[in-house]
């Protein structure tokens, strides 16, 4: 049976490492509060199942995609200072900037919750033995 507190557990551990590699602190706080979240939303039920698990990971996956490319376009001042400061080729800066439109942002946050939704075509059907075994 999934275990509570699962997500809140990842997310604090991919912070961070998020952080130990220097990532923007927007995605550290991203992860924080995306397990947080979708651990309530997951302990809020009586019985934990597999599809209220599954549900709860792909909102998870959209946040960690927001979170990772959301700075980029709201905070795009400060990415182009930092990046300008570090010598990162002007033809990066201008090539991210590009690919983080708002239009864009909605397709990478509904590939984020497709991505973390279709777990169950790309796996072995052994692993859900697995996961109920005591």
């Amino acid at each position: 049976m999934p275990k509570k507190g699962v997500f809140t557990i990842c997310a604090a551990i991919q912070a961070i490492l998020f952080l130990l590699v220097g990532a923007f602190w927007f995605i550290p706080i991203g992860l924080v509060i995306g397990g947080v979240v979708c651990d309530f939303l997951v302990m809020g039920r009586k019985e934990i199942s597999m599809k209220s698990m599954m549900v709860a990971y792909a909102l998870f996956s959209a946040i960690f995609a927001f979170s990772a490319i959301c700075p980029i376009k709201f905070l795009q001042s400060a990415f182009v200072g930092a990046n300008g400061e570090n010598n990162i080729a002007p033809e990066y800066i201008d090539g991210m900037l590009n690919i983080t439109s708002v239009p864009m942002l909605v397709v990478i946050v509904a590939a984020g919750l497709v991505g973390g939704s279709d777990w169950r075509r790309h796996r072995p059907e052994s692993v859900e033995e697995t996961l109920y075994q005591g």
